[in-house]
């Protein structure tokens, strides 16, 4: 399949174990499947950037999928997030429910070569706080996803996933403001979502409470 990676440079062999620790799953290499979300993050560097595009067969990988949409998948999900993204103000202030989502949701991804599930990068964060906080019911989380409000990652985790991308070509994007205008969208959609908000719907205290 063919995926992109938006950066400030061309990057014609992704390197295996120098990734940032703190992205959504660890570190890796993250790409996505359409062309303009790549462009969106090449075009924020003041000086332009490009778009990588490359070819990835993943019949010969092992891919864990979590972009599914059951109510435990999406806390798998988030305890992963707590695990590696989660800024330091959120860890001091949750601590007992990042804790609570991290000791019963976990899951391993050592036994994987691809990560496939969605983003939580700045522009859809909100989300991801809101729940830990307590502002966002599980039922409207889930409802973003399901809509493609966040969307689809694709995270290189092993030494086998890096052997077996094969880049093909970069394309140069000027420096743009199409990703503010998406910050500013999400927070939009995010505002608009939180109005749907009922007393019972589905709260992290309540999820923690069943389980007492």
């Amino acid at each position: 399949m063919k995926l992109f990676h938006g950066s400030d440079k061309e990057i014609n062999e992704p390197l295996y174990g120098i990734g940032r620790k703190d992205c959504d799953y660890g570190s890796g290499f993250y790409l996505c499947d359409e062309f303009d979300s790549a462009s969106l993050w090449a075009g924020q560097y003041k000086n332009g950037g490009y778009v990588n595009e490359y070819q990835l067969d993943l019949s010969s990988l092992r891919v864990k999928w979590l972009n599914h949409h059951s109510n435990d998948d999406i806390l798998h999900w988030a305890a992963l997030l707590c695990s590696n993204r989660i800024d330091q103000n959120t860890l001091r202030e949750r601590r007992e429910e990042i804790a609570f989502l991290i000791r019963h949701y976990s899951i391993s991804l050592d036994d994987c070569d691809v990560i496939v599930g969605y983003r939580a990068d700045d522009s859809y964060y909100n989300y991801t706080k809101a729940f830990l906080e307590d502002d966002l019911p599980l039922e409207l989380l889930k409802l973003a996803m399901e809509s493609g409000k966040l969307g689809l990652q694709y995270v290189l985790h092993s030494k086998q996933a890096f052997d077996a991308i094969v880049f093909e070509k970069s394309s140069r994007v000027s420096h743009n403001d199409r990703y503010s205008l998406l910050e500013t969208k999400a927070n939009r959609e995010f505002n608009e979502l939180m109005k749907s908000r009922t007393p019972n719907m589905t709260y992290l205290r309540d999820i923690i409470r069943g389980h007492h």
